[in-house]
C-alpha cells in the first residue's frame, strides 16, 4: 500500500474524461472502434484522464485488452501522455529485452 496514491477525481481530470469521452464516442458512433456493453468508454475515460494528469505516468498497465484500442484512439489525436502496457505480454517482449535462457 505504500507505493500506491490516492487520486480524487477533480475538475481538471474531468474535463479531460470529457475530451477523451467525445474521441472514442465520435469512433464507436462511426463504427471505428467496437466496444462491448459494459460502460467502459465513460469509466475507463475517468482512470485514463488522471493517469494522463499525473506527470512521471509513463504508462498505463492493465490485462484489459480494450484498453489497449481506447488507449490508441485516444493517441491518434495526441492526447494521452503514457503508453498501453499489457500485463499478459512479459516485459521482455514490451521493451525488447532479450530473455536468454541461462547456462
Amino acid at each position: 500500500m505504500r507505493n500506491l496514491r490516492i487520486v480524487p477525481f477533480n475538475l481538471q481530470h474531468a474535463t479531460l474524461a470529457g475530451k477523451f469521452a467525445k474521441i472514442l464516442f465520435d469512433a464507436k458512433k462511426t463504427g471505428e472502434i467496437v466496444v462491448n456493453q459494459r460502460n467502459v468508454i465513460p469509466n475507463d475515460v475517468k482512470i485514463f484522464a488522471q493517469a494522463n494528469c499525473i506527470e512521471d505516468i509513463k504508462y498505463f498497465v492493465t490485462s484489459d485488452t480494450e484498453a489497449a484500442g481506447l488507449i490508441n484512439r485516444i493517441a491518434e489525436n495526441n492526447a494521452v501522455t503514457f503508453d498501453h502496457m499489457s500485463i499478459i505480454l512479459p516485459h521482455t517482449n514490451q521493451f525488447g529485452i532479450l530473455d536468454l535462457p541461462e547456462k
